[in-house]
């Protein structure tokens, strides 16, 4: 392997490791958050739900109203529930987590899911630095770009199936 492949694959492979970490960080924060587990807690006092008809006889609703912080008696600006498969009716108080203007009920299955989605892209990520650190230590003249990030893509599809799995089970439960 020529020394200018060997610094540019283990600089390449230096600089995988942190993106890798940002890149789970935001996923896993953005699969705390939309799950219902990360976000200020409180409750949602409905306002208003409308329904809008995903297929017949199914239907998907989106609510609005005040949001109350969790501790507190007042009312701290508005929230929405978008997409929910239950409808809520006016003065209902839903407890959820609040980011933004967007509030998440709970759910074990959308935790799983996006977890899950951390975890594989982290692997991912980790699997195309360490293809890259070992050809730059074994001096592979074998090794190349494509192959470390074909392995990286492989491994994260493969555990990405998993959490799917696992949330599809959970949202059926």
């Amino acid at each position: 392997m020529e020394t200018k492949t060997r610094v540019w694959f283990g600089a390449l492979a230096v600089v995988l490791l942190p993106v890798a970490a940002a890149v789970v960080w935001l996923v896993w924060w953005f699969g705390l958050v939309t799950a219902g587990y990360g976000g200020a807690a409180g409750t949602l006092v409905v306002d208003e739900c409308g329904a809008i008809q995903i297929q017949h006889g199914v239907f998907r609703y989106d609510c609005a109203g005040a949001f109350v912080p969790e501790g507190t008696e007042a009312a701290e600006g508005t929230a929405s529930l978008v997409g929910i498969g239950t409808e809520y009716h006016r003065d209902d108080r839903v407890p959820v987590r609040r980011d933004g203007d967007t509030a998440h009920t709970a759910s074990k299955a959308k935790l799983v899911v996006g977890l899950g989605m951390a975890c594989a892209l982290g692997a991912g990520f980790a699997t195309t630095a360490g293809y890259l650190a070992v050809a730059v230590i074994r001096r592979d003249s074998g090794a190349d770009l494509a192959s470390g990030f074909k392995l990286g893509g492989k491994v994260a599809c493969l555990l990405v199936v998993l959490p799917f799995a696992a949330g599809l089970v959970l949202a059926v439960i």
